[in-house]
């Protein structure tokens, strides 16, 4: 009698176990939807990899070895205002601002150039320390918060890079990889996934995904098919609720109005 009620209360918790396993993985995630407020120009030879707006300029990281910059853009003509251009053996990545200075990655080479906003040139070289890769930067008001191409993001002590913590961000409780551009709105972190024409919003606390917002819609269609030139780019807008969002080499810039959760 002992036997048979230990197997079939561990029957029991297999099968409680499995319904719960199952109803994780199918757990619906929300998707937010948006309307769009303006169409702007954008430079299509821009491969952005970063983004940020602040005191009404447009500032933009674009990548690729050789053409690498950082940009001051007028949002609303897309003219390039100002430009740094990197070292050619520099692949400019995400971009984030903390006070006067403006934090930007780069891919490969280990370097996170420290840029005085108003003079618009490097004043320090910092070492990434928290992967060998560098993709997306946003600041969070006490850390830098990067992302790497996996599903983790570091929160980075904004003095020498050390990390503060990790990470790991999840949606219906499986790891979301590929985490590029990111930027923080109204206390959630944004991601860009690569290759996905989904923007993540994600809780700095828990790593979970809380809802999508889908940008298939706005991807240009001659480039729908194109491996490199994907979604890329978010920064607040001028108003509450609204982003800019890009992608590399599109020929547009979009400011959308995000609505509430149903």
């Amino acid at each position: 009698m002992q036997l048979f009620t230990r197997v079939f209360t561990l029957l029991a918790a297999s099968l409680v176990m499995a319904a719960c396993i199952h109803s994780t993985s199918h757990t619906k995630i929300p998707t937010r939807s948006f309307k769009v407020i303006q169409t702007l120009p954008h430079d299509p030879q821009a491969f952005t990899q970063g983004l940020l707006f602040a005191d009404g300029v447009l500032y933009e990281s674009t990548g690729q070895y050789g053409k690498s910059q950082l940009r001051k853009v007028e949002w609303s003509t897309g003219k390039v205002v100002q430009a740094y251009s990197l070292a050619n053996n520099l692949f400019a990545e995400g971009i984030a601002l903390r006070g006067e200075r403006i934090y930007q990655l780069t891919w490969m080479s280990r370097h996170c150039l420290v840029f005085d906003r108003k003079i618009f040139t490097p004043e320090r070289v910092l070492e990434i320390r928290f992967s060998s890769q560098g993709w997306g930067l946003t600041w969070d008001g006490h850390s830098l918060v990067a992302s790497d191409g996996s599903s983790r993001l570091y929160f980075l002590d904004p003095e020498d890079l050390s990390v503060r913590r990790t990470l790991t961000v999840k949606a219906a409780g499986r790891p979301v990889h590929y985490l590029n551009e990111l930027e923080l709105f109204q206390g959630r972190i944004l991601a860009n996934i690569w290759q996905d024409t989904r923007i993540a919003e994600i809780s700095p606390l828990s790593g979970k995904v809380s809802a999508w917002i889908d940008c298939a819609a706005l991807v240009p269609a001659h480039l729908r098919n194109d491996p490199e030139r994907v979604l890329n780019g978010i920064a607040l807008g001028p108003k509450n609720n609204q982003l800019f969002v890009t992608g590399k080499q599109w020929p547009v810039l979009y400011l959308i109005e995000l609505q509430p959760l149903p």
